[in-house]
């Protein structure tokens, strides 16, 4: 989406050029390619798994008994019946789910 410097209309854009239906201010545009690339490394991509932003819950785990379980609500069934809570495991990745 392009704007007219002016007056801040939204613009009808065409190939090369753009033009303000409100001030008919005229707007050239120049035929760049623009391009950009990011290389994530390995140790990077570590980081970015480990830090986990899905909500946690006091919850303890049947498998190992940690007290901590990231956690889902999905409304699984008609929607006049409660919702279905999945928990994960914060350490040992063990799935359970509980109907409410």
């Amino acid at each position: 989406m392009n704007f007219c410097e002016l007056c801040g209309t939204l613009l009808t854009v065409s190939a090369s050029s753009a033009q303000c239906p409100c001030c008919f201010n005229q707007i050239v545009y120049s035929a760049q390619q623009i391009t950009s690339e990011k290389t994530i490394t390995q140790q990077s991509a570590a980081i970015i798994i480990q830090s986990e932003t899905r909500p946690v819950i006091d919850e303890i785990c049947e498998k190992c008994g940690h007290e901590k379980a990231f956690f889902e609500a999905r409304q699984m069934r008609s929607a006049d019946e409660g919702q279905t809570v999945f928990f994960e495991c914060c350490k040992c990745s063990f799935k359970s789910k509980q109907n409410t």
